[in-house]
């Protein structure tokens, strides 16, 4: 994407981020671009109009500032990460969700923050001080874990969780932890590991919004 598209971009998402969408007159004023190449970025972002393009702008960030359970909870993990952005931070997984820590530790460190596979070697440079960064332990059962997540905690790390319920050891030393519920999968009847999808679908969710409230300036 070219610059100037880049800043038309920006100034429709600051408008949005305060409920409205953004006129072309403002943008023009903000940004310095003619009021056709201005309409022109709208039409080559794959919208029809500028009005289809703000109004999906402003659309998706009122879905974005809900107050349901689900974006409530992806706010808060969104929070969370940000909050240790450069310190350390840790993913540990186990089993079919192994891939749900590959994929944060990759989109993460894209976005600079300072994101790594779980390692005791990096738990110890924390010497025990609290705050020095933030362990997200991914565990279906919420028992494989547990020890990992006593010495994050004995580290100083915080610890946030992904389990499949509220009643798990590691959910009960967690500062947060978030339920996604499973069935079991079983080769017979072709069922995925829907904890592992469902873990997956959600982090996504998270990224968006951390990826949302960088490009409103918030982070």
């Amino acid at each position: 994407m070219k610059a100037l598209d880049e800043a038309i971009l920006q100034a429709v998402r600051a408008a949005a981020g305060e409920h409205r969408r953004a006129t072309v007159s403002e943008v023009a004023q903000q940004t310095g671009a003619a009021r056709s190449t201005i309409h022109r970025a709208a039409r080559k972002l794959g919208y029809k109009s500028w009005l289809d393009f703000t109004s999906s702008v402003v659309r998706s960030l009122e879905d974005l500032d809900g107050q349901d359970a689900v974006t409530t909870t992806v706010a808060a993990m969104a929070e969370a990460l940000y909050r240790y952005r450069n310190l350390p931070i840790l993913i540990e997984a186990v089993g079919d969700a192994e891939i749900c820590a590959m994929f944060l530790v990759h989109r993460l460190a894209e976005r600079g923050f300072t994101t790594l596979p779980y390692s005791e070697g990096v738990l110890a440079l924390g010497g025990g001080v609290e705050g020095a960064g933030l362990l997200l332990a991914i565990n279906e059962s919420g028992m494989s874990l547990l020890p990992t997540c006593l010495t994050a905690a004995s580290q100083g790390f915080e610890v946030v969780s992904i389990t499949a319920s509220h009643d798990t050891p590691v959910s009960k030393v967690s500062s947060m932890n978030v339920v996604i519920k499973n069935n079991k999968s079983t080769i017979a009847a072709y069922e995925p590991n829907y904890f592992a999808a469902g873990t997956l679908a959600f982090l996504a969710h998270v990224l968006r919004r951390i990826s949302v409230e960088e490009s409103l300036g918030r982070g």
